[in-house]
């Protein structure tokens, strides 16, 4: 996440949602999901 952060404004995720849980709380930690600079997309691909 630190490397996104100087990088990126835009993530794309396509992960379990455990891992998608476990980014987004990284991000939320470094303030990345409550400033409102960055978009985070996630693609699920889970057949329910």
């Amino acid at each position: 996440m630190l490397t996104a952060e100087g990088y990126r404004k835009v993530i794309i995720l396509c992960a379990s949602p455990d891992t998608v849980r476990e980014i987004m709380l990284a991000a939320h930690e470094l303030g990345m999901a409550t400033s409102g600079e960055y978009v985070f997309i996630n693609i699920d691909v889970s057949t329910g």
